[in-house]
C-alpha cells in the first residue's frame, strides 16, 4: 500500500468511526476505551501491510483510548476481525489488492469483519525499492542497500516552526564515497531543506538546514560500528537546531525557516532523482 494511499485510508476509517451512522451496527471495535476487534495480517505480511497494521493501531487509539492487538493468521482473534492486506482470509471473501490499480483501496464492512486492502508492491515507482527486513534494534528494521532502497512517506506531520527528526540507525564498519541519506525533507518556494546524513567517506552523522539563501550544519564525531540513535530537532522561535547522537549533544547552531512543510519525508535516500532513482541511498 502506497503512503499517500495509506493516509487517506486510515483517514476515511477515522471519519467513519467518529460518525454514529457509519457501519454496520454489528460491527464493534472498541467498547469503552477497552479493545473488541483484533488486527490480522496475513501470515507473510508485506512491508507496506505491517506499516499498516501499526498506523491504524495507532490512530484507533487516539479516536478510542483502546490499543487494538494485531496478529498474523494462525493467531487466535478476539471480537471484529480487521483484515489489513492481502491474506488467506480477505482472499476468501473475494479480496485480492493484486486486482487493484495504483491509489486504489477497499474498506469493505462485513459481519463481525472489516476488510482493507490496497495496491501492494515491494518496489515504489521508477526502480526506487522497499527495505527488506532484518533484525533491529527493537523487533525487526528496515535494511537498506545503499543502492535502490528508499521509502518515501506522504503527509509525515513535519512543522517548519519546531520538531524533531528521528531514527535507529546500524553504523557499518564499512565507509561509503557519497553521502548517505538517513532522513530528508525538501521545500519549494523558496527551495529549502532539512537533512540528516551520514557523510561521505566517514561514519559522522550531519545535520544540515537550508533556508534559501544559506546553511546551517551540525555534525557528530566519528561513530563506531553498530546501533546509535540519532535525533535532529529545530526550533524557529528559540533559534537553535541540535543534533544528539545516542542522547548526546553534538552541538548546536543556529535554526533557519524553512518550507519543508506537507512535503514528502525521504527515509534512507532521496527519492525521484531526475538521473537517479535514488539520491545519495543510505547503507545501513
Amino acid at each position: 500500500m502506497h503512503n499517500r494511499m495509506l493516509t487517506a485510508l486510515l483517514l476515511t476509517l477515522a471519519m467513519t468511526f467518529r460518525g454514529a451512522a457509519a457501519g454496520p451496527p454489528d460491527l464493534t471495535l472498541t467498547r469503552k476505551g477497552r479493545p473488541r476487534a483484533t488486527i490480522v495480517l496475513d501470515a507473510n505480511p508485506t512491508e507496506s501491510a505491517q506499516f499498516a497494521a501499526v498506523e491504524l493501531q495507532h490512530h484507533l487509539k487516539k479516536i478510542t483510548g483502546a490499543t487494538l492487538p494485531i496478529v498474523t493468521e494462525g493467531e487466535p482473534v478476539e471480537g471484529t476481525r480487521i483484515l489489513v492486506g492481502d491474506s488467506n482470509a480477505a482472499g476468501a471473501l473475494g479480496l485480492r489488492g493484486a486486482a487493484l490499480q495504483r491509489e486504489e483501496y477497499v474498506i469493505k464492512f462485513l459481519p463481525n469483519t472489516l476488510a482493507l486492502l490496497g495496491h501492494d508492491s515491494t518496489s515504489a515507482e521508477g526502480g526506487q525499492v522497499w527495505p527488506a527486513r532484518a533484525p533491529g534494534k527493537f523487533g525487526r528494521a528496515g535494511s537498506f542497500d545503499g543502492k535502490q532502497t528508499v521509502v518515501a512517506v506522504m503527509n509525515c506531520g513535519f512543522h517548519d516552526d519546531a520538531g524533531t527528526l528521528e531514527a535507529w540507525i546500524w553504523m557499518p564498519a564499512q565507509v561509503s564515497a557519497k553521502h548517505g541519506t538517513i532522513l530528508r525533507l525538501d521545500g519549494g518556494g523558496p527551495w529549502t531543506y532539512h537533512i540528516v546524513q551520514r557523510d561521505e567517506n566517514s561514519s559522522v552523522i550531519s545535520y544540515t538546514v537550508y533556508d534559501g539563501r544559506r546553511g546551517q550544519a551540525v555534525r557528530s564525531t566519528p561513530l563506531a560500528e553498530g546501533w546509535h540513535h540519532v535525533a535532529a530537532t529545530h526550533d524557529v522561535k528559540a533559534g537553535v537546531i541540535e543534533l544528539l547522537i545516542d542522547g548526546r549533544s553534538m552541538g548546536k547552531r543556529e535554526c533557519l525557516k524553512t518550507t519543508c512543510a506537507r512535503m514528502v519525508l525521504g527515509i534512507g535516500g532521496v527519492p525521484n532523482e531526475p538521473t537517479n532513482p535514488v539520491g545519495n541511498p543510505f547503507l545501513g
